[in-house]
């Protein structure tokens, strides 16, 4: 993985809160360049993996990736249909390669979010089927902790794909047809002169 240069800021700026924008605006422009270069080709947001709003990437504060992608598909011969699709992700949280995460916090975060469905993304492109994908186990193996902290484990995800079904569908709205009656009013007839 190669490192964000040192940047230092421009003298020949002269007010101080300019100096200082064009400072960050480098520092944002050469770490997103580190992120294009360690993750060419994966997509326009630069992530291996995407479900929902959360993303595995790898970004100069952190490096966070998939250890295994699997599918599965399977044909019920029995009831003659097609099984809905199960996806598995698993991946690392260490402290050394994520500094600013929380690990306890992460798991306590994939475990409120069981039941919740998204579309499922893996380098850029949609993984096993074009459907939703329905979060419906968390597994976390491989605990390490230091002075009762937890700084390591391996959290594996299953998701199982979301069959269509009557009551998640949203119904057509039908336009109502109005009668309008339509009624003429009485003619005002002219005063009779006396």
């Amino acid at each position: 993985m190669s490192l964000i240069p040192y940047l230092t800021p421009n003298k020949k700026i002269k007010k101080k809160k300019k100096r200082k924008a064009a400072y960050k605006k480098a520092v944002r422009r050469a770490r997103s360049a580190v992120t294009v270069a360690n993750l060419g080709g994966y997509g326009k947001t630069g992530g291996l993996a995407r479900w929902g709003k959360y993303t595995w990437r790898v970004t100069a504060d952190q490096i966070r990736t998939l250890a295994t992608a699997e599918f599965s598909d399977e044909w019920d011969a029995d009831g003659k249909k097609r099984e809905p699709a199960e996806a598995k992700l698993s991946y690392p949280v260490h402290k050394d390669l994520q500094p600013y995460v929380n690990i306890a916090s992460e798991i306590r975060q994939w475990r409120s979010l069981i039941g919740k469905a998204a579309y499922l993304y893996v380098g850029g492109t949609q993984f096993g089927t074009t459907k939703k994908y329905r979060l419906t186990g968390v597994d976390v193996q491989d605990v390490a902790q230091v002075g009762g902290r937890i700084v390591g484990c391996s959290i594996d995800l299953t998701f199982t794909e979301v069959k269509d079904s009557k009551s998640t569908k949203v119904p057509k709205r039908v336009k109502k047809k109005t009668t309008k009656k339509t009624t003429k009013g009485k003619k005002k007839q002219p005063k009779k002169k006396k």
